[in-house]
């Protein structure tokens, strides 16, 4: 799960949301590569969303020019990304 969040990650930071896979790869790899601090942050991600299926949900599209994150996705990424205490409801 965690290179579906990578992938996010990867279109949500490109122009227009998109990238040829070819691009796409090579920035994957670079990050998924990158140490352990990319890898932590992307197994806390994927923990707090352990079905994450970025097709299925509509998260990305693929086309013949490549991948692009949807509005959807960038919600998702929004939303997953803030910190739990912020989700939490106030008390009473």
């Amino acid at each position: 799960m965690s290179l579906q969040f990578t992938i996010l990650m990867v279109l949500y930071g490109q122009p227009e949301g998109r990238a040829s896979l070819q691009d796409l790869k090579r920035y994957v790899a670079i990050l998924m590569t990158s140490g352990p601090d990319w890898a932590e942050r992307m197994k806390g991600l994927a923990a707090r969303a352990p079905r994450l299926d970025i097709f299925g949900q509509s998260f990305v599209t693929r086309d013949r020019d490549g991948w692009a994150i949807t509005e959807a996705g960038k919600a998702f990424l929004a939303a997953i990304e803030r910190p739990i205490r912020d989700q939490a409801p106030a008390p009473d």
